[in-house]
């Protein structure tokens, strides 16, 4: 199975539940909503999958703030036209 598809939807799963909330017309909410979730139960497939291997403790090595970038992405996802 290739991983790539795999890590490729949940990490776009929000937006397009932004969009999937955005969009009126129901041919365009759809087909978002849809690829929404379909990256969270891809989500939920590669974490199987990797329990399934072994124990594996995922560690966080580091985070930065990143308020006025995150904010200007929701800013233009949510409220341009």
């Amino acid at each position: 199975m290739q991983a790539k598809p795999l890590l490729f939807l949940p990490s776009y799963s929000p937006l397009f539940a932004l969009l999937a909330i955005r969009f009126e017309p129901r041919t365009l909410w759809v087909p978002c909503a849809a690829l929404a979730v379909a990256g969270l139960v891809s989500s939920r497939l590669l974490l199987h999958l990797d329990s399934r291997v072994g124990a594996s403790p995922h560690t966080l090595t580091s985070a930065r703030d990143a308020g006025p970038e995150a904010a200007s992405y929701l800013r233009a996802i949510c409220y341009d036209s």
